[in-house]
């Protein structure tokens, strides 16, 4: 396993034992290059979570809850189909 993988994996589990002790999470699904199950990702992939909450709001405007997750490198927003900014981080 190199130092990607390593650190996904790592992260993924670190993610989902958030997720399960927010209580207002209700789903997350990995989605992008590192969901495929045709060819593995590579090392230089993201890993891409959409998160389902109910307190949406809190999520997309704030990021106190990534400061959980990790070092935060960058954050943007961006306007999906139905007009709405999101956030990513």
């Amino acid at each position: 396993m190199n130092k990607a993988e390593s650190f996904y994996k790592s992260f993924e589990r670190d993610f989902t034992l958030w997720a399960k002790a927010t209580d207002d999470i209700r789903a997350a699904f990995i989605v992008g290059s590192r969901a495929r199950i045709d060819h593995p990702a590579d090392e230089w992939s993201d890993l891409d979570i959409v998160l389902y909450a109910d307190n949406s709001n809190y999520y997309l405007n704030n990021i106190d809850w990534l400061r959980k997750l990790g070092n935060i490198w960058t954050t943007f927003t961006y306007q999906i189909s139905g007009g709405k900014p999101v956030p990513v981080g």
